[in-house]
This record gives structure tokens, C-alpha cells and sequence, in this order.
């Protein structure tokens, strides 16, 4: 893979990590995250 589809990998991978744990942690969480973006 080069540069790129390395970085995609690994953000599509901690996307899904966070879209399994925010349901957990509620939408104070999420809201936090975005604020980080």
C-alpha cells in the first residue's frame, strides 16, 4: 500500500473503534471528539 491507503486504513479502522464505543460513553464523548477535529 502506498502513503494514503495506509493513512485511509487506519483512520477507517479508528472510526470504527469510535463508533463502537460512543454508544457506550453517550454523546458527551462524540461531541468532544468533534471538538478536536
Amino acid at each position: 500500500m502506498n502513503g494514503v491507503e495506509s493513512l485511509n486504513a487506519i483512520f477507517i479502522a479508528g472510526w470504527r473503534t469510535v463508533m463502537t464505543f460512543v454508544p457506550l460513553h453517550g454523546g458527551f464523548n462524540l461531541h468532544r471528539l468533534r471538538c478536536l477535529l
